[in-house]
């Protein structure tokens, strides 16, 4: 299964890089390469903190396993929970991408950079939230077994 979240996750993030490639070549006017106005940025980069409190707070709940949850059913919950949180946070992540291709049209110069600014502040979030690496899954597993019960989550992600 971490094989697959994997995947899932990089999938998300070559879609952030694809769409900076169709916006290199679909690009709007003559500015579209210059420097953007400096308010572009920052507004992208306000929202890439923004959303990662968001995913700080809210991505990473998950309903607990009670104690003394048999083994197969602590397993189906663990591994449902794991995946719902995957997209909680991965969907967020991809906020900073949006506003920058909302902002690159909405500015007359420096489009294509304001997206670039956005698609690397998505990218950086869905890496340290999206990417199922050891402080995601310590992050869920925690969330999973805080009323005492087994979560089993490390052998699911394992199996």
């Amino acid at each position: 299964m971490l094989v697959t979240s994997r995947r899932i996750a990089l999938a998300l993030m070559w879609a952030v890089v694809l769409i900076a490639f169709a916006l290199f070549f679909a690009g709007g006017n003559d500015t579209w390469f210059d420097v953007p106005p400096l308010l572009a940025p920052i507004v992208v980069l306000a929202s890439a903190v923004f959303v990662h409190f968001v995913i700080e707070s809210t991505g990473y709940r998950t309903p607990a396993v009670p104690p003394g949850t048999p083994e197969d059913e602590a397993r189906a919950t663990s591994t449902q929970a794991f995946g719902a949180s995957q997209f909680k946070r991965m969907l967020p992540a991809e906020v900073p991408a949006l506003v920058a291709v909302a902002l690159a049209y909405a500015t007359v110069d420096g489009g294509f950079f304001t997206y670039c600014t956005g698609a690397l502040a998505s990218i950086v979030l869905m890496a340290l939230h999206a990417w199922p690496g050891e402080i995601q899954i310590a992050k869920v597993q925690a969330s999973l077994e805080r009323d005492g019960g087994d979560s089993y989550l490390r052998e699911v992600l394992a199996g």
